[in-house]
């Protein structure tokens, strides 16, 4: 396909697009919800078929997973620090942080490991023992005033957002739009 006729077929998806959405607004689904199912509905309409569906449940649960990212993404480099301690090799590293609930991909852990590395937080070594040879990673002395400056930081703002976060008799209740 020519770009001309892409562009022009992308252009008319999302008026379809923004139609329907229009529609929404008009029915009375609020202004946040909203702009949600259009970044949602954007970024996941296709060339071909009929009008893209979006249940707030959907955005909902769209938001949340990006939200939850951006937080564990916060806390990964004290996660990775706690754990090299004691010397591990990228894939036991993973399997270390997954039981304790903090899985993490290779495409993000292995970076990682280089940035910290280059940042004089990590050593490494290669070692051949069972099997084919490992790269082995501890932190190294920097890495370890560091890991206990982060984790002194981590209470302090865990304890912070728990008393910022613990129920209140009084609760929020969102924004509605008037008509």
């Amino acid at each position: 396909m020519p770009l001309s006729a892409y562009i022009n077929t992308r252009k008319q998806r999302l008026r379809k697009i923004t139609r329907n959405l229009i529609r929404r607004w008009q029915t009375g689904v609020q202004t946040i919800d909203l702009l949600y199912d259009s970044m949602y509905c954007v970024l996941h309409s296709n060339l071909s078929g009929g009008e893209p569906t979006v249940t707030s449940g959907e955005t909902h649960d769209l938001l949340n997973g990006k939200l939850d990212t951006e937080l564990r993404r916060g806390v990964l480099v004290l996660a990775v620090l706690s754990q090299l301690r004691s010397p591990q090799y990228g894939y036991s590293l993973r399997q270390a942080l997954a039981e304790q609930g903090m899985a993490i991909e290779e495409g993000t852990l292995y970076p990682l490991l280089r940035r910290l590395e280059s940042q004089g937080l990590l050593a490494s070594e290669w070692r051949i023992e069972e099997g084919p040879p490992r790269r082995y990673y501890a932190l190294s002395p920097e890495g370890a005033r560091h890991y206990q400056s982060l984790r002194a930081s981590w209470s302090t703002l865990a304890a912070t957002v728990n008393r910022l976060i613990a129920d209140k008799k009084e609760v929020a209740t969102p924004c509605t739009r008037t008509k």
